[in-house]
């Protein structure tokens, strides 16, 4: 299994993020054969295990043909490209896609969280602000 591969199964297990995710990712990738006991070993419950084994292959094939395509990325914790800003959050993802320069996510960045149905008073904030 290559790494990207083990990447993107990791992406497609739910309730795993941040150190557990890479921690998990750094083991695996020095393995040679991935079964079920090794990923509980490697700290995925059986649940876990069992929807890392069972990711579609179409799933994969697809989310590779996309990185294959010029300026798709796949940027992975640990790596000089992970933004340090998102790192000092406690669940950070282990890893995402990114479509277009990934060195933009070094800059400081301003992250607006939102809703459908602002009150009067986030509508006109959120007006202002952008």
């Amino acid at each position: 299994m290559t790494r990207t591969e083990i990447w993107l199964r990791l992406m497609h297990v739910s309730e795993l993020y941040g150190d557990a995710m890479l921690s998990i990712a750094n083991l695996l990738i020095q393995q040679r054969q991935i079964d079920k006991t090794l990923l509980q070993n490697a700290g995925l419950t059986s649940r876990q295990a069992e929807r890392f084994l069972t990711v579609p292959q179409k799933a994969l094939d697809d989310a590779q043909h996309w990185l294959e395509q010029p300026h798709h990325h796949l940027i992975l914790a640990g790596s000089a490209r992970y933004p340090a800003q998102l790192n000092a959050i406690a669940d950070y993802p282990g890893a995402f896609f990114v479509a277009g320069d990934p060195e933009c996510l070094q800059n400081f960045q301003l992250g607006v969280v939102g809703s459908r149905t602002p009150s009067w008073y986030g509508e006109r904030w959120g007006a202002f602000v952008l």
